[in-house]
């Protein structure tokens, strides 16, 4: 029998800023599968750019689109692509986003994860406003972005978990929780995630 694994010692510290930058500063395609829900299965990919220069708020940014693919069982529609474009200064912090046909947001401060993280942490990253479109004539909710860091199944990583929680002006609202595993060394990647909208949950776990 192998020993049961270590799990993340409460008192470790794990560089969580530092691993979350040079997240955001590499581009990457991840596949993942999809947990049933109702009668709908499936699979999916996500592809993240790298980031290229662009501009934002009128200043200089970068851009890092994310392309989200379904491919769903049992379900209709069988398939469905959601785009978003995130902005991000130029110390790699996200400061806004734009999704085609969908929303503009932006950000009361730059999404800074702390230095530092332990088992236990928690915190409010940011709030962005949002808006139709790039006018800002008509506002449209707000969401709220927080973190929490838990144990891993493993000494030498940390799981943080990234809450975006969108209060629309009007409709319901809708959480989305990113889980992350940040190492000792300062590696950083995407383990799965949750999306909440309508009363329902899509599951994913990377493969």
């Amino acid at each position: 029998l192998e020993p049961a694994p270590s799990p993340t010692p409460s008192t470790s510290t794990f560089p969580a800023q530092s691993a979350y930058r040079a997240y955001l500063a590499a581009g990457r395609q991840l596949s993942f599968d999809l947990s049933p829900f109702g009668f709908c299965s499936g699979d999916g990919s996500l592809t993240e750019a790298a980031p290229v220069a662009a501009t934002f708020e009128g200043s200089a940014a970068l851009r890092r689109t994310e392309t989200w693919r379904f491919n769903f069982t049992n379900c209709v529609p069988n398939s469905l692509t959601r785009v978003r474009d995130l902005f991000l200064d130029t110390n790699y912090a996200p400061i806004g986003e734009s999704r085609p046909g969908g929303s503009y947001a932006v950000f009361d401060r730059p999404l800074v994860l702390p230095t530092t993280v332990k088992v236990g942490d928690a915190g409010v990253l940011a709030i962005a406003s949002l808006y139709t479109d790039s006018t800002k004539a008509n506002p449209s909710g707000t969401t709220e972005y927080r973190f929490a860091a838990r144990a891993d199944d493993r000494a030498d990583a940390i799981l943080v978990d990234i809450t975006a929680t969108t209060t629309p002006v009007a409709g319901q609202q809708t959480t989305e929780v990113r889980t992350y595993r940040v190492t000792s060394s300062g590696d950083m990647d995407l383990l799965s995630g949750t999306f909440t909208e309508d009363g329902r949950r899509l599951i994913f776990t990377v493969d």
